[in-house]
């Protein structure tokens, strides 16, 4: 479930809740001949 996304710059950093945790990644998308393309990385366990 996600739980919030804010846009820093061109990244986008997200808050997702599995079961009784908390994940926090950074999503960096482009966009290239009509293709989203997202990347998501630095993904980490927030307690």
């Amino acid at each position: 479930m996600l739980i919030g996304a804010f846009l820093i710059g061109n990244e986008i950093l997200i808050f997702m809740q599995c079961h009784d945790k908390v994940i926090s990644a950074r999503v960096i998308g482009s966009i290239n001949q009509n293709t989203i393309i997202v990347y998501l990385t630095q993904a980490k366990e927030i307690s």
